[in-house]
């Protein structure tokens, strides 16, 4: 769900069951090739990982931390979306503080700072045009509207030796590519297997044959028989292919967040949606067929 507390990470942790859903895609190769020559670097690096509501940016970081802690070692973090823990402090005085050895007057110190800051771009456009602090990040303004971070205009952002800062946006990046043979999204396809993969490391799969198959009214359960539906590869495709082309048609932008809801809501029907795991058997049983029916997902799609 959009309010779960999922929704912003926790950059100080990573279960197993995020290691699980991990999909790589093309924005973690080169934030990766960034932080490999950034971590060598004996000027300051403030990194910016910048983009929309919901996007992965604070799962990337939290998995490269994981997974290059060597790499990594020399760096703080930080994900804006988090909560200050001093309420009578803004975001933006939260961010100045943060931000602290990246200021105009700090920088000219030239203390090789290290930061890895995930930051969506609304909040990165009131922090730099903020009247209180604008006046102390003027090389970071400056980087932001030189890299047209903040407009849809898409530049390089390949390393800059001489540069303090460097970026990476993840609205520059789309689900899906295009090639001879029509648009293709590995990444949808594969974070939907994930989920619906009959493999023993899925835990999605491991609560299904746990729980599912072994209920006295399994054949009654269109949660059951929409999860079994996802399973057939095929299914997976034809869902990848109608997502693809309603963010062509309606001029879209799907995060991750808003397409791991989207499975949910494939599978699980309004109706059954905030009913308590004490309750589903008893509303189950009084199913009537229709409701089956339309609790099932090609008609929660159509």
């Amino acid at each position: 769900m959009e309010s779960s507390k999922e929704a912003v990470e926790n950059l100080a942790s990573f279960s197993n069951f995020k290691k699980y859903i991990h999909v790589q895609r093309q924005v973690e190769l080169e934030l990766l090739s960034i932080l490999e020559i950034a971590a060598n670097s004996s000027i300051p690096q403030l990194i910016l990982v910048c983009g929309g509501v919901g996007d992965g940016k604070s799962h990337l970081i939290s998995y490269m931390f994981q997974k290059y802690p060597v790499l990594l070692n020399n760096f703080q973090k930080h994900n804006d979306a988090t909560e200050s823990f001093e309420p009578n402090k803004t975001s933006i005085d939260t961010l100045n503080d943060v931000l602290n050895a990246f200021s105009d007057e700090h920088l000219d110190e030239g203390k090789p700072e290290k930061l890895i800051l995930a930051i969506n771009l609304g909040a990165l456009n009131n922090f730099i045009d903020s009247e209180k602090y604008r006046d102390h990040f003027t090389k970071l303004r400056r980087y932001v509207n030189d890299k047209k971070i903040l407009e849809t205009t898409i530049l390089n952002n390949s390393y800059d030796k001489d540069e303090f800062f460097q970026f990476i946006n993840f609205s520059d990046y789309h689900m899906f590519t295009l090639n001879n043979t029509g648009p293709k999204s590995s990444y949808i396809y594969e974070l939907i297997y994930k989920i619906s993969n009959q493999n023993n490391n899925n835990p999605f799969y491991n609560t299904y044959v746990e729980n599912c198959c072994s209920c006295m009214i399994q054949d009654k359960c269109p949660v059951k028989a929409n999860y079994e539906f996802f399973m057939d590869q095929d299914v997976i495709e034809q869902i990848t292919q109608l997502l693809i082309e309603t963010m062509i048609k309606q001029k879209l932008i799907i995060s991750t967040r808003s397409l791991l809801n989207f499975i949910f809501e494939a599978i699980v029907c309004n109706q059954l949606k905030s009913v308590h795991i004490t309750e589903y058997k008893e509303i189950l049983s009084k199913f009537s067929f229709s409701e089956y029916i339309r609790s099932l997902t090609p008609n929660i799609l159509f």
